[in-house]
């Protein structure tokens, strides 16, 4: 799997979840589309006076061979407790036990 994604760019998108205002969502891979990451804010981020706006990452083109596991993720914080899905943590080389 060749993700399309810088080192800097997986750190940023990681602090953005971890912040709480931001969710950060891993698309399913589709022949046709590929997979893609969205970040959108999240009720909290809304009510500090973010604009409502979408951003998009691309992981893999549809010409990449598929990943192993085609099924999408997320990461979001809530409370004190940070979520983040396996397929998500492998696109952004998240360690569970470092991090």
């Amino acid at each position: 799997m060749s993700v399309k994604l810088t080192t800097q760019q997986k750190h940023n998108l990681l602090k953005k979840a971890k912040s709480g205002d931001y969710y950060v969502w891993l698309s399913e891979w589709k022949p046709g589309k590929g997979q893609h990451i969205v970040v959108f804010p999240t009720n909290k981020g809304l009510s500090r006076g973010m604009g409502v706006f979408r951003n998009f990452y691309p992981v893999l083109t549809p010409r990449d061979s598929p990943p192993s596991n085609k099924r999408g993720g997320n990461a979001y914080k809530e409370g004190r407790f940070f979520t983040i899905k396996n397929s998500l943590a492998r696109v952004l080389d998240y360690n569970f036990n470092k991090n």
